[in-house]
């Protein structure tokens, strides 16, 4: 099995942190719990990051559980991990914390088949 990610951009305004690149690289494929993945756990995990006022991430929380608490858990220790922000800004322009929502779905996918599997009589 193969693990596939698609992560679900959220909207950005001044009043929020802007992830620094691309937040579908914080889930690489490995990252898929090998528990999770051997027991065919899938699902979407909505969070909410703390962001600081220097860009930090401070906190995660499971705003909608995928229904596997791995798969939950994994989610917010990656974006605590690999998550960049700028910091949110107020309205004179002084960066301040905030909070950024967004999702994680987490999908199995089958390999390919190789060229070493018998063809279908």
């Amino acid at each position: 099995m193969l693990a596939s990610s698609a992560l679900a951009q959220s909207t950005a305004d001044a009043a929020t942190p802007s992830p620094i690149g691309n937040p579908a690289d914080w889930f690489p494929a490995d990252a898929y719990p090998p528990a999770a993945k051997a027991s065919g756990a899938e699902g979407r995990t909505g969070f909410a990051v703390n962001v600081d006022a220097k860009g930090r991430v401070t906190s995660c929380s499971i705003t909608e559980s995928s229904g596997t608490p791995l798969l939950d858990s994994t989610t917010c220790a990656l974006v605590v991990m690999n998550g960049r922000f700028t910091p949110a800004h107020d309205a004179a322009g002084t960066a301040v914390a905030g909070v950024w929502n967004s999702s994680m779905r987490w999908q199995l996918q089958v390999a390919p088949p190789s060229d070493d599997d018998p063809l279908p009589l």
